[in-house]
C-alpha cells in the first residue's frame, strides 16, 4: 500500500496582500499542523498543498485536508460491514463507524466551516 503524509491535516487561509495593486488575496493551502509553525514562511511548515487563489480553493482545500479522515473512516466502516455480523457488538460499533465518517464527510464540506 502507498503510504502518505499522516493526518490530521489542516486547510487554511493564507491571506497576502499587495499583490495586485492593493488587492488582498486570499491563498487556501493545507497543511500539517506544527506548534511551532507561525506562518507561510516558517521551515517548520508541513506543507501538503498550495490552492493557490483559485475561486474555489477553500473548498477544495477543505476536501484535500479531510482527506486522512476519510480514508480511516471508510476502511473501518468497509471493515465493520464486511467482518463485523458475528461481532457481539457489531450495532455499536457500526453506529460508532457511521459517526466518524459523518465526521470526516463534515470536515471535508461546508459544515465544517459553518463550525469553525
Amino acid at each position: 500500500m502507498t503510504t502518505h503524509t499522516p493526518g490530521p491535516w489542516e486547510a487554511r487561509a493564507d491571506y497576502r496582500g499587495d499583490l495586485l495593486d492593493g488587492v488582498t488575496l486570499c491563498f487556501w493551502e493545507v497543511v500539517r499542523p506544527d506548534p511551532r509553525d507561525t506562518g507561510p514562511d516558517d521551515p517548520n511548515r508541513d506543507m501538503i498543498c498550495d490552492m493557490g487563489a483559485h475561486p474555489d480553493g477553500e473548498a477544495n482545500a477543505r476536501l484535500i485536508a479531510a482527506a486522512p479522515e476519510l480514508l480511516e473512516s471508510l476502511t473501518l466502516l468497509v471493515d465493520a460491514v464486511t467482518n463485523g455480523k458475528n461481532w457481539p457488538s457489531y450495532a455499536a460499533i457500526l453506529d460508532m463507524r457511521l459517526y466518524e465518517a459523518r465526521a470526516a464527510i463534515a470536515k471535508a464540506t461546508a459544515a465544517a466551516a459553518a463550525n469553525t
